[in-house]
């Protein structure tokens, strides 16, 4: 059946080992470029070529991930190990493997070792005759088209990577020189020149250039890529060059297009380290493909591989298209040969990269099992003209009957898989992301919109024989037909303009931003008794109905951004409870000192509603008796948000029920008022909750909550009102998976600050009065935050960020405040104009900011 639970098998699934560049033995007992291994069969030249591997480890890796699509792809090289890479064959078990993964990157993943027990090593002295006896040469011979430069540059990435991890690069003399027109070595000669050279100086003739060098890379080890080098009577001239240096040691890789250049070089006596390594792009998908097809094929698997190769031919280069392929087959290996082929023959008929990208996205689309199809369908209407979060979303579907249980899989995890699929084949893309860099809202890839709204002329099409609810064109209806009413129109007329078997099987309601709702259009909602999914965020509400408690079914209630203050109806099937209102403050108040919360209180009998998942926000005036049993009760429990407000709400008796759900609390929102401290709870939390994901903190001082050293499984962390110094900053850098981190009003009482190690943060957003130094990194301990990649920082005042140019990863700053030191910023503008870094500062919006 196409709904069932499809096995996950890894693209690279063929169990085959290959071993990465590395140097080959010259007697020395070293480690040195071993000679690539001549292979054959498979119809592919010489040798099967090798697919590229991503950097990560000694897993496997999962399948490539896709582009956004429009621009070619270039490949990156295979590795040129002294195995063979055998066509991927399943080992026929039925365990179940990881699904496709997407990382958002255009370049499919570098090269990767296999995990063994050997690794290459860089070309290394032993201490003997300085004098270089063998030069080892590796051809590489790029086909399909593929860019030798950027297989070059693969080569480099690869063997940097690896070296690096070992504190050996640094030791490694590694230059790449793409030959161009005319064929020259003194040209040659004055790249590598170029590319040691620290600073610029006075040019140099030929003989001044080659004794610079020789000087350079004498008792050196270096690796020479070459890419565009088709010239074979100047190949000689290049390794006498080499030969002439003084070098320790000295490997050379040559990225070639021209299979009679690479055959001259492999058959050169005198540097013949083995014979030439064929890469074909198209060969590496194919083999990844044959292996995600089902057995059940048999003997018609050889035409279906020739229809695959085919189709792969058609979408060289374009590598968002071939990884397109994979994760279609990845999601029904069962795919008819009758399917292939038509894709096949529509792609003959398409002279563009559009074209052909629309061709394969259909075909993913149409690839997808029915209760996807369905979930895209529906994720269509909702994010017409707009995005949508992805949380909404998702329970939408399960509150539809789009998604349900599986086994032992839960339906929230199903629906979680589906958008995880449709996301990373492009089908729905990303609108916005959180500070964990996870989807936060999305829209439908316009292709995949067009393809629908062409198969469905109006609503009543998208009933499509009959696999989507009878119902889907009354929600079209209720979420844009009543964009189209004037703004004060009547919600309660329009929900009795209904037939009573439409409001019957009325089960999602997304009254979002409906300004005007008045109590009385709520009791005529009540009346709509299989209700599952409830939004009332962002309206007008300050009351719910009694008659609310008829709505038995309900799941998801949203109350977000409302006045109400109390809700005691229990409703047994109730899954998320989403509230609390952030009190607007003025435009101009930049660090947002004036913020204030107000929120519904906990509901009496939620001890009742042991389905609860999510309870947002609540506020909780006697904690002794309000959070009773909700330990023990709600098993279920995932996010957690409490307000303890008055004298009665203590934080002993919240971590009391903290402590019993540490097996499934993921995140953990506690706000007090008025602000408390930790000091009374040292002994109750005997077990933390370890798999702790999100953690806000507000108005609780005197340092950080017990044992918080030990969660690290958090990933986002929110601070205010805290007043923290900058050892609890040093305690928080010890979390080994925190990615986030935002230090709001008052989080800190010192106004220096120092971000030291902090090896997984991506994201840092400070609004801070306080606070007017920072400080990234310790060059002199080695603790740069290496992966940060944007900082958002709101002050009064500014004295000094310092320490960005250190880091690699940083991408943006954003700098919002009134008043800076000049010299300091200037100093800053320059270096983040020297490391490329895009860089914002904005002044508060009542005028420019002030120039001390």
């Amino acid at each position: 059946s196409d709904d069932e639970q499809q096995p996950r098998p890894q693209l690279n699934s063929d169990g085959g080992k290959e071993q990465p560049l590395a140097p080959q033995s010259d007697g020395r007992n070293k480690e040195q470029l071993p000679p690539p291994q001549s292979g054959g069969g498979n119809g592919i030249k010489q040798q099967q070529p090798l697919p590229p591997q991503s950097d990560g480890g000694d897993k496997e890796q999962p399948p490539p991930s896709l582009s956004d699509g429009g621009d070619k792809d270039q490949p990156l090289p295979p590795d040129c190990g002294v195995k063979r890479q055998l066509p991927p064959q399943s080992d026929g078990d039925d365990k179940q493997q990881p699904p496709p993964q997407s990382d958002g990157s255009d370049q499919p993943p570098p090269p990767q070792p296999d995990g063994g027990d050997t690794e290459q090593q860089p070309p290394q002295s032993d201490g003997g005759d300085k004098k270089q006896k063998h030069i080892r040469v590796v051809t590489i011979s790029v086909q399909d088209g593929t860019d030798e430069a950027v297989a070059a540059e693969a080569v480099i990435e690869r063997f940097k990577s690896r070296w690096a991890r070992r504190g050996l690069w640094s030791q490694q003399l590694c230059l790449h020189v793409s030959v161009h027109r005319p064929p020259i070595l003194s040209e040659i000669t004055k790249v590598m020149v170029e590319k040691l050279k620290e600073k610029e100086d006075d040019e140099k003739n030929e003989a001044e250039d080659r004794e610079w060098l020789g000087h350079k890379l004498k008792d050196e080890d270096v690796l020479l890529v070459l890419s565009g080098f088709n010239y074979p009577a100047l190949w000689n001239q290049v390794l006498d060059l080499l030969t002439s240096m003084s070098c320790s040691d000295c490997a050379v890789v040559l990225c070639t297009n021209d299979s009679k250049m690479a055959k001259y070089c492999c058959s050169n006596d005198s540097a013949n380290d083995g014979p030439q390594i064929i890469y074909s792009l198209v060969d590496i998908y194919l083999n990844r493909a044959l292996a995600l097809l089902s057995h059940s094929y048999g003997y018609e698997e050889g035409h279906l591989k020739e229809i695959l190769r085919n189709i792969l031919a058609k979408c060289c280069l374009d590598v968002f298209c071939m990884k397109m392929l994979l994760h279609a087959l990845y999601y029904n290996p069962d795919m008819t040969k009758h399917q292939l082929q038509f894709l096949n023959i529509s792609l003959g008929k398409e002279f563009t990269d559009h074209g052909r990208q629309d061709r394969i996205m259909a075909f993913c689309y149409q690839a997808l099992p029915n209760s996807y199809k369905n979930c895209l369908w529906y994720s269509t209407i909702f994010a017409r003209g707009s995005g949508v979060r992805r949380a909404s979303l998702i329970r939408r579907w399960i509150a539809q009957g789009l998604i349900a249980q599986v086994n032992q899989s839960s339906a929230e995890d199903e629906a979680g898989h589906c958008f995880e699929a449709m996301h990373s084949q492009k089908l729905i893309v990303s609108s916005g992301l959180s500070g964990t860099r996870k989807v936060k809202s999305c829209t439908v890839h316009p292709v995949v919109s067009g393809l629908i709204s062409r198969e469905s002329s109006t609503v009543e099409d998208l009933l499509l024989n009959n696999q989507l609810p009878l119902d889907l064109d009354l929600l079209y209806s209720i979420r844009h037909g009543m964009q189209l009413h004037p703004a004060n129109s009547n919600i309660k007329k329009f929900l009795n303009s209904l037939s009573s078997s439409s409001r019957l099987l009325l089960t999602v309601l997304d009254l979002e931003g409906r300004k005007g709702l008045k109590a009385g259009d709520l009791h005529t909602v009540c009346k709509i008794h299989k209700l599952k999914y409830l939004s009332l965020r962002n309206t007008d509400i300050a009351q719910l109905p009694k008659e609310i408690g008829q709505l038995k079914l309900l799941e998801t209630l949203d109350i977000r951004g409302t006045r109400v203050q109390v809700f005691h109806t229990a409703l047994p099937m109730l899954k998320h409870l989403l509230a609390g209102c952030i009190i607007d403050y003025p435009k101009e108040d930049i660090i947002k000192s004036k913020e204030s919360f107000s929120t519904v209180s906990m509901p009496r009998a939620v001890a009742t509603m042991e389905k609860m998942e999510i309870l947002s926000r609540v506020k909780v005036s006697n904690s002794a008796k309000e959070l009773n049993n909700i330990g023990d009760k709600l098993e279920h429990l995932k996010k957690l948000g409490v307000v303890l407000s008055g004298k009665k709400a203590s934080l002993i008796d919240l971590f009391l029920q903290v402590d019993k759900l540490h097996r499934c609390l993921r995140s953990l929102s506690i706000r007090m008022d008025p602000p408390g401290n930790w000091d009374s709870i040292d002994v109750i939390l005997l077990r933390p909750p370890k798999l702790l994901e999100s953690l806000h903190i507000c108005s609780i001082r005197s340092g950080l909550p017990p044992r918080i050293k030990e969660l690290h499984q958090l990933a986002k962390i929110t601070l205010r009102d805290t007043f923290l110094n900058q050892g609890a900053l040093d305690i928080l850098s010890m979390l080994k998976g925190l990615r986030y981190l935002r230090l709001c009003y008052h989080s800190f009482a010192e106004g220096a600050l120092s971000f030291v190690k902090f090896v997984e943060l991506v994201d840092l957003v400070i609004e801070d009065d306080i606070v007017n130094s920072v400080a990234l990194g310790n060059n002199t301990y080695g603790g740069d935050p290496d992966k940060l990649e944007k900082i958002v920082w709101s002050f009064t005042h500014m004295e000094e960020l310092s320490g960005v140019s250190t880091l690699q990863s940083l991408t943006h700053i954003e700098l919002n405040g009134r008043t800076w030191h000049l010299q300091n910023l200037e100093k800053l503008k320059r270096e983040v104009d020297e490391c490329g870094i895009t860089f914002t500062l904005n002044p508060p919006e009542n005028g420019q900011g002030s120039r001390l």
